[in-house]
């Protein structure tokens, strides 16, 4: 009896022992799943107010929209094919009109889009060309080639495919690290598309960050503010008077690296200039005096042992002195990870990290808007993610809204206005949302 109750006792052991590792393997593949099959999130939901949702022609990825009054100007695909620039009612979302196409979609992407007088500008820094579109019905007015060879065109074309203008002239930092400029008067407004050659003249200013890589320029009512870094990685802020050609003044960075950080930026809030690299500094753009830094840790620290410590920061929006912006933490291309997307508020006067969100399924196109205490994100597979402006709680999500945005999005008249597109969709939507 007491063999048999032995028996029958092993029996039972080796079950439990079978039960317990089913249990275990049941909760692994789970886990599985979870990570592998990207389970949908649940979020609670988020119903918007909407003035219009309109169906477009495909706007151009990589547009960056300019905006003057109640109107918006971008760049979009003709069909597939070609490409143009637009203007869009923002009260209505109607077309104004459809500029006269540009080139062929395949050519490389244009540059922002700023406007003189009636005149609108857009370069193709590719080929160095330069299209200007009357502001009343879209001609084509003139295109001017930024050099008369190959090598004066490279020499002369950005190196951020950014154009800038001051009201009278347009400026961009070239190829050899300096600011070029281009009068607006230059440029012949009647040949349409023949092709006029005028090359920009250098400012010779390079001289003043000691030749330095350019990592972001800011121009703000004739003064134009560069970050500028060495390739040790340190840093120097210039202030330039454009009409005097003259340097207000220049300030070296110390104890950052910003060949570490992809997105080294300048912001300009009033009379307030951050830098955001690896440290947070904030200057008085009057005179660039430091006011206060922050060297802390500007993303939460990765619980992951293979996470780079090198960062992207997108988006920077400011709202009642605080600072918004989505930092990315990039992983090696060999450790199969993917890159790491963080919502994260700061203090703007003291710089330093009120609270964070993880963002899944972010890209470095993924919008940002802070409007009336509200935090809007467009993101692929969760859609229009609506968070508290102040304590980073999530409202909640609107899944109608694809996540197919491609990052265009304007602040109108407590509207807040985006394009999206399905993933299968031929066109997009612009859609204004009341906020």
């Amino acid at each position: 009896m007491k063999r048999k109750a032995s028996i029958g006792m092993k029996g039972s052991i080796r079950i439990s022992i079978i039960f317990a590792v089913l249990i275990t393997l049941l909760m692994l593949c789970t886990s599985c799943d979870l990570l592998f099959l990207a389970v949908e999130k649940k979020y609670p939901r988020y119903t918007p107010s909407y003035a219009y949702q309109l169906l477009l022609e495909d706007v151009w990825n990589e547009s960056r929209p300019y905006t003057e009054g109640k109107y918006l100007y971008l760049i979009e695909y003709e069909n597939r094919g070609g490409v143009r620039l637009i203007k869009l009612d923002m009260e209505t979302g109607a077309y104004q009109w459809y500029g006269d196409r540009m080139y062929e979609a395949d050519e490389g992407r244009p540059s922002n889009i700023v406007k003189i007088g009636d005149v609108l500008y857009v370069m193709r820094f590719e080929r160095g060309l330069l299209y200007c579109y009357s502001d009343t019905n879209g001609a084509l007015l003139a295109r001017v080639q930024i050099g008369s060879t190959k090598e004066e065109i490279i020499h002369n074309r950005s190196v951020s495919n950014t154009i800038m203008t001051d009201g009278t002239a347009l400026y961009w930092a070239a190829d050899k690290e300096d600011i070029v400029k281009l009068d607006a008067t230059a440029i012949d407004c009647t040949k349409g598309w023949v092709i006029q050659i005028c090359p920009p003249v250098p400012l010779q200013l390079n001289a003043h960050w000691n030749g330095n890589r350019l990592a972001d320029q800011q121009l703000i009512e004739g003064i134009l503010y560069l970050l500028a870094y060495s390739q040790n990685g340190s840093g120097i802020v210039v202030a330039v008077d454009l009409q005097t050609k003259t340097v207000n003044w220049q300030r070296q960075l110390d104890n950052i690296n910003m060949n570490r950080y992809y997105d080294n930026e300048l912001y300009i809030k009033d009379d307030v200039l951050y830098v955001l690299t690896n440290s947070f500094i904030r200057m008085d753009k009057r005179d660039g005096s430091i006011l206060n830094r922050y060297d802390g840790e500007i993303v939460p620290p990765s619980t992951d042992p293979v996470a780079e410590s090198t960062i992207s920061l997108c988006r920077v929006r400011c709202s009642n002195e605080r600072l918004y912006y989505i930092a990315v933490r990039d992983f090696p291309p060999y450790k199969w990870r993917k890159d790491d997307y963080w919502l994260i508020c700061i203090d703007a006067v003291t710089l330093q990290r009120l609270w964070s969100v993880p963002l899944e399924n972010a890209s470095y196109s993924t919008p940002l808007t802070v409007a009336n205490g509200k935090i809007y994100i467009i993101k692929y597979n969760d859609g229009l993610l609506v968070f508290d402006a102040k304590t980073g709680k999530l409202h909640g999500a609107d899944k109608t809204v694809s996540g197919w945005s491609n990052g265009i999005n304007v602040l109108y008249k407590n509207h807040y206005i985006f394009f999206n597109r399905n993933s299968n969709d031929k066109y997009a939507s612009i859609s204004s949302m009341r906020v």
